[in-house]
């Protein structure tokens, strides 16, 4: 509405498919709004340990794209919506964990339940990448709607979960948040990620 530019706002698509549709010959788009981590795990199949010392990761995952895809990040938008792993009140009182790895000697004892997506295969961050990152073996891993996870928390179903750090839900259900102290989760921070041609064809 500034600059008279016509925009198409597509239908939502999963990361790996908008980011196809940005990067074909054929591109059916040019710019996505998308996290930095995601890019990282999902799309290059990398994790920080990739990350040269003393850089962070949206400054590598920016140098990566511009590399080799030809496109770039914008600035942060200035939301960092990493994962965080949360447990009941009620294992905060039994266990007394404030780490991940304490959760370790006891998750034999613990159901872990997330939503679909923390246990696909798609990407490097999730369920049976964490387990053996820090060795827990859950008493069970169980798959919920996302809809339904904070009702399985809140009725005694799952002891454990992850969750997005700027989920306010975590509040009302009196989830304790540990702390991630192998640095599994990578930071996840929004940006658009643009098309460099697109610079150049507006560039007017």
């Amino acid at each position: 509405d500034r600059h008279g530019i016509p925009v198409t706002i597509q239908d939502e698509m999963t990361a790996v498919n908008n980011f196809n549709a940005l990067t074909a010959a054929n591109h059916s788009c040019d710019l996505m709004y998308t996290w930095d981590g995601t890019l990282l795990t999902t799309i290059m199949g990398l994790d920080t340990t990739d990350i040269p010392e003393g850089q962070t990761l949206y400054d590598f995952v920016n140098e990566k794209m511009n590399e080799e895809y030809d496109l770039q990040l914008l600035g942060k938008i200035g939301v960092n919506n990493t994962y965080v792993i949360g447990v009941t009140q009620e294992v905060v009182d039994t266990y007394h964990p404030e780490t991940i790895s304490d959760l370790v000697p006891v998750a034999g004892e613990l159901v872990f339940g997330a939503e679909h997506k923390f246990f696909d295969e798609e990407g490097l961050i999730r369920y049976k990448p964490m387990c053996k990152e820090y060795g827990l073996e859950f008493k069970d891993g169980k798959s919920i709607d996302l809809n339904l996870k904070y009702s399985a928390i809140a009725n005694g179903e799952i002891d454990v979960t992850e969750i997005y750090a700027t989920d306010g839900q975590r509040m009302a259900n009196d989830l304790v948040l540990l702390e991630d102290d192998k640095g599994f989760f990578p930071e996840y921070n929004l940006a658009l990620l643009v098309r460099n041609d697109l610079f150049e064809e507006y560039k007017d």
